[in-house]
């Protein structure tokens, strides 16, 4: 196995998720401010759009937690100026940070200062105002896995792992907490429990409530599930340039490899390949990009087949008609 080849893999996998979230900045006008939505969850509105909490959602939410009603509508009012695109960050956060003197019981405030610091590169200043999120409501789920993206992103695998599992007590049926123990299993190089928790997530999804839909690990099934409750065809739904769901599917083809198991990672990977083909084309300007990384797998693995050419020519030769009829 070519220990190179899959580390540059891995990298690109990384790079991509990057590249597509910037590319996914310019082509909105309001994703080069997504980190500072509070989407505490979503849901699908009548419209046929998703869209995050609605404001009778959102006051709600924070009536139970007995926030005084000029805090939730100040809250209400900054999370419209921060959806803005053309609004300052600064002047974005002193509208929370209005909402918060108001009222310090106000935690989605406090989470989406948060956001505004993760924005703005701030990373312990983000982790401290997640972490007082949950301590204002320690059942604040959108909190946990606020805590859960950070840590992932600044690899801080030990905190991550912490706060996966406290999301598991408390929703044992929220698929982030499984995108958190995949990184850590993998920055463990425990591949086994890598590919058993990836799975998991991906399977929560598949059979999860809609508030769930926008999160990171869609799939192409689950783009077909949304579509159907939309009325929508498949690449009319907002969620089609979610691109990293289409890198999770490929996280687990990477652990697969790194486990060294190549009987396994060769039934994963071809009875996956049409969910890897049908990804491309509702990847937008991203699609050919994760066609050339796709390639990049077929070209691996056909130089892990070659190993067995001698050793096991019956699997060799399996393998090889059956990458004879893959096109992209």
């Amino acid at each position: 196995m070519n220990k190179k080849k899959i580390a540059v893999l891995t990298i690109m996998v990384g790079v991509m998720s990057y590249a597509a979230y910037q590319t996914g900045k310019s082509k909105t006008g309001l994703k080069n401010e997504r980190a500072v939505e509070v989407n505490m969850t979503s849901s699908v509105k009548d419209s046929g759009k998703f869209d995050y909490y609605s404001e009778n959602e959102i006051r709600n939410e924070l009536r139970k937690a007995g926030v005084s009603k000029k805090s939730i509508e100040t809250f209400i009012s900054a999370n419209k100026i921060a959806l803005s695109g053309d609004i300052p960050l600064k002047q974005k956060k002193d509208e929370f940070i209005k909402a918060i003197e108001e009222d310090k019981k106000n935690y989605l405030a406090v989470a989406a200062l948060g956001k505004v610091a993760f924005a703005q590169d701030e990373r312990s200043t983000a982790i401290s105002y997640y972490k007082k999120s949950i301590e204002i409501n320690p059942k604040f789920q959108k909190g946990y896995e606020n805590l859960i993206r950070r840590y992932r992103d600044y690899e801080d695998y030990e905190n991550l792992k912490i706060t996966a599992e406290q999301l598991i007590k408390l929703y044992p049926e929220d698929p982030v907490s499984y995108d958190g123990l995949y990184h850590y299993f993998k920055y463990k190089k425990d591949y086994k429990k890598a590919i058993e928790v990836g799975k998991k997530a991906i399977e929560l999804y598949l059979r999860g409530e809609p508030k769930y839909y926008n999160y990171e690990f869609i799939t192409t099934d689950l783009i077909h599930r949304i579509a159907k409750d939309l009325g929508q065809k498949p690449e009319e739904t907002e969620l089609t340039n979610d691109y990293e769901g289409r890198n999770f599917q490929l996280y687990i083809l990477n652990a697969y490899i790194g486990q060294g198991n190549d009987k396994e990672t060769f039934d994963y990977f071809f009875n996956n390949y049409q969910k890897f083909k049908d990804n491309i084309k509702y990847m937008g300007d991203m699609g050919y990009e994760y066609k050339e990384w796709i390639n990049e797998y077929i070209v691996l693995l056909k130089e892990i087949n070659n190993k067995h050419r001698n050793k096991d020519k019956k699997f060799y030769e399996e393998n090889l008609k059956k990458f004879k009829f893959l096109e992209l």
